[in-house]
């Protein structure tokens, strides 16, 4: 079973997931959710359109899912170039230990 987990200011809230449905594809869980499969957790640009239309309605205004932290894997090499050591610099964040 898999969990959801939301955070507004210091609260959390967590809520187990159920069901039979299940994808990885953020357009068709976006329409399941249009036609009353169940309900989604999507980044706002892709329901856009639906939630002004009123196809799809927000819940838990709010709350904001708790996410992992990305991660960059890449080939190790001596002399990477500016442009790669720019991109590595304004991605990492620093850690919290």
């Amino acid at each position: 079973m898999h969990v959801w987990e939301f955070v507004s200011g210091e609260s959390i809230i967590q809520r187990p997931v159920t069901g039979s449905f299940v994808t990885n594809d953020i357009d068709v869980m976006r329409d399941a959710a249009a036609s009353g499969v169940g309900v989604a957790c999507l980044p706002a640009p892709h329901v856009e359109e639906h939630l002004k239309s009123g196809v799809l309605v927000e819940v838990l205004r709010g709350w904001a899912p708790i996410l992992p932290p990305n991660h960059l894997y890449y080939p190790h090499r001596r002399q990477p170039s500016a442009a790669f050591q720019a991109f590595i610099g304004a991605m990492r964040v620093p850690s919290k230990a």
